[in-house]
């Protein structure tokens, strides 16, 4: 771990993160680990298929968001994918662009959901004017 100290205050607590990713060489960054979930755990039961998410922000005020897809059907493989963001309103598109993209009704939405509320994130749908 890393600790990253302003003025004598230690302002974050850094530690290295590799994460994989399916069909490519995994991806390292210094960071730290903001929230995860695992969609398994949603149900009550054991599903066939579900999703883990996990959101990181880095050294840089990045934000990387770990997708992995996991089965438990023998002919299916587990696949993994990074989103790499560039501040929290991409990290919320490239959610939104993912679900939509494959579909994920089930097990993806819900964790959004969770994650949001981990992160305190909302969405403002309308302003009051200001004059």
């Amino acid at each position: 771990m890393t600790k990253i100290e302003v003025g004598g205050t230690v302002k974050r607590v850094l530690q290295f993160f590799k994460l994989p990713r399916s069909g490519d060489i995994p991806i390292g960054f210094y960071g730290e680990l903001l929230s995860s979930r695992n969609g398994r755990a949603l149900w009550g039961r054991e599903p066939a298929r579900w999703y883990e998410l996990s959101v990181y922000r880095t050294v840089a005020d990045k934000f990387v968001v770990a997708v992995a897809y996991r089965t438990a059907e023998g002919d299916e493989d587990n696949y993994d994918k990074v989103l790499l963001c560039e501040d929290v309103e991409d990290l919320v598109q490239q959610l939104k662009d993912y679900d939509r993209e494959h579909a994920v009704i089930i097990t993806f939405r819900p964790l959004i959901a969770r994650l949001a509320d981990d992160l305190g994130l909302v969405e403002v749908i309308d302003l009051p004017n200001s004059t």
